[in-house]
């Protein structure tokens, strides 16, 4: 797909044509799509976050981890709790979810 911009899209609101590309085996583009949904507050970027926390390579699990983080919505948390139960081995996952859900309960809101 040549020409892919996740942050165009992601301004336009194009989360259909976002979710044909998230988390379907392409680390760059999931890469792409993590960094243009951190620092948006729509549901549609919240929502290819999580399923890319679902679906990712470790890379792009750890950069969703703190994108979500960054976001700060209380629901990230949940999702967030079980990644920390089943990557307890991960140091470096362990920190950025310890650093994802510190800045969740600093921003306290939905």
């Amino acid at each position: 797909m040549f020409g892919f911009h996740a942050e165009k899209l992601v301004k336009e609101g194009k989360w259909d044509k976002l979710e044909t590309v998230a988390g379907k085996g392409d680390e760059e583009k999931d890469l792409q799509i993590v960094a243009a949904c951190a620092g948006s507050q729509e549901d549609g970027a919240y929502n290819l976050l999580i399923s890319i926390l679902d679906s990712g390579s470790e890379k792009c699990k750890l950069a969703a981890v703190k994108a979500l983080g960054e976001q700060g919505r209380a629901s990230a948390a949940t999702h967030l709790m079980h990644l920390r139960d089943t990557h307890g081995d991960n140091a470096e996952m362990m920190q950025a979810l310890d650093e994802a859900l510190e800045n969740i309960h600093k921003h306290g809101h939905q």
